[in-house]
């Protein structure tokens, strides 16, 4: 298998670090990622754009994707919030939407909760629900 992702930025606040940048601060950058399994297969690839504004409670991000799979294309734009909540608790929820979906949910949504504990563990819990065109995946997580 062949996997080769890049990073390419587009504003001068993406040499650093995300934990560097400060409140108030936009980032914005593109990826792609491209997935050779064998010769029988057309390659995977995934593009993303992304533009992040930090605040001083987490970052809003706000995303467009672009896949290609199994012959097919799919475009998708989602809204990603990381938001603090009380000492060292953090919230992560995103909202996804594809006007064509083939191989992406038509919708999707998520949270999950964040909590660390001592001795270097962090205790987590989530809900997501993914639309399809044919169905409703509800996916819950704890660790």
């Amino acid at each position: 298998m062949l996997a080769g992702p890049v990073l390419v930025p587009l504003h001068p606040l993406h040499a650093q670090s995300a934990e560097s940048t400060p409140a108030g601060g936009w980032e914005a950058a593109a990826f792609y990622t491209w997935q050779h399994l064998s010769a029988q297969r057309a390659p995977w690839q995934v593009s993303r754009i992304l533009v992040q504004r930090k605040h001083t409670q987490g970052a809003v991000i706000l995303q467009g994707t672009q896949v290609r799979r199994f012959g097919s294309e799919d475009a998708a734009v989602s809204l990603d919030v990381w938001h603090d909540l009380w000492t060292q608790a953090y919230l992560h929820a995103t909202v996804d939407y594809a006007p064509a979906p083939t191989l992406l949910p038509a919708q999707a949504a998520s949270a999950e909760l964040y909590q660390p504990i001592p001795g270097g563990w962090e205790v987590a819990g989530s809900y997501a629900q993914r639309r399809y065109p044919a169905s409703v995946v509800h996916l819950v997580g704890a660790g």
